[in-house]
């Protein structure tokens, strides 16, 4: 399995559970978000073969496979490392559901891995993201690349809808042929515009998908 620090499992895991927390279900930004291990990564030995055995779960489980995984906030994250028991309902609950959604993350963070550009396009994309704040100059450039391979801008076109900026902004021009567009009220989507390589993104703060 891939580990879930890599950006492809990351992406995967943000888009397949709707861009929310998987624990109070707000909201996230990509750069934002924290990989959650619902059965703890630092569970070792004795503990660990205690938790997977209260869940039925086999000996040789990975933890870090996308059935044990989950997007969180920060908040979510800390409080359930320091407060939250392996044997808590809420537990079993989440695992059913990162389980329904494996195969969904799976095949996404494959496609997004097997595709050059799309990888490219990510890296650059968190390199524009590690400076302060948004180097807006910078990502309209980063667009004109984009342009050019559609499954790129697939990928990149909800990250940057998701920030704030672009948020209150209600979208970003970031290529003639690239308009990300914002329209509030209604579920997050990504359709093809009139153009073949333009976008338009509703936004997400009302999905309403079902886990």
């Amino acid at each position: 399995m891939i580990p879930a620090r890599q950006v492809e499992v990351r992406w995967a895991l943000w888009m397949v559970w709707d861009q929310k927390c998987g624990w109070c279900g707000e909201q996230l930004t990509f750069s934002e978000m924290e990989v959650d291990h619902i059965i703890p990564q630092s569970l070792v030995g004795k503990d660990l073969r205690k938790a997977l055995c209260l869940h039925g779960l086999s000996h040789d489980y990975d933890v870090q496979a996308p059935p044990n995984l989950l997007p969180s906030c920060r908040r979510c994250n800390s409080i359930k490392s320091a407060r939250i028991a392996p044997n808590t309902p809420i537990i079993s609950i989440l695992l059913q559901s990162a389980e329904r959604r494996a195969k969904r993350v799976s095949t996404r963070a494959a496609n997004f891995k097997a595709d050059r550009k799309v990888d490219e396009a990510f890296n650059l994309l968190t390199d524009i993201f590690s400076n302060q704040g948004l180097d807006l100059a910078r990502l309209k450039q980063a667009g004109k690349e984009w342009t050019r391979a559609r499954s790129a801008a697939k990928v990149i076109a909800p990250v940057v809808a998701a920030l704030p900026e672009v948020q209150e902004a209600g979208g970003l021009a970031l290529h003639p042929n690239l308009q990300i567009k914002v329209d509030q009220g209604r579920p997050w989507r990504l359709d093809a515009c009139e153009a073949a390589d333009s976008f338009r993104c509703t936004s997400f703060r009302a999905a309403t998908e079902s886990a």
